[in-house]
């Protein structure tokens, strides 16, 4: 069975016995891009905020911070509220980071096996 992960770009020499060598893999670079997109629209959304006369970008905002506070308080009640942003930051990381896939980012890996065919249409085939 042969086991292949993702591209190793980089590779940081440590000289920490316990903590080895920092490398730099696909995936940790396409999780910083998402990030950083994320936080790029996260600034985009919440800048020039206004009380009235709204526009559709802060409109938009808004309804995402609402249906987020309603999912925590449905799911967890209304003492879990200091959870919200993290909740948030986990779910949009989440989201875009199965959005990028091979399309946008390459970052996805194959896993070779070759003793257990995958079924056709697995996404590791």
């Amino acid at each position: 069975m042969e086991l292949n992960g993702a591209k190793i770009l980089y590779t940081i020499h440590t000289d920490i016995p316990l903590l080895g060598d920092f490398k730099i893999t696909q995936t940790l670079v396409s999780t910083w891009i998402v990030m950083a997109l994320l936080s790029g629209f996260a600034i985009w959304l919440g800048r020039n905020l206004k009380l009235e006369n709204v526009s559709k970008r802060q409109a938009a905002a808004e309804f995402i911070v609402e249906r987020l506070d309603q999912f925590v308080h449905d799911n967890m009640g209304y003492h879990f509220d200091k959870y919200i942003p993290l909740i948030g930051a986990i779910f949009a990381l989440s989201i875009g980071c199965n959005l990028n896939g091979d399309k946008y980012i390459p970052c996805t890996y194959k896993v070779v096996n070759s003793s257990f065919p995958a079924p056709a249409g697995f996404p590791f085939s």
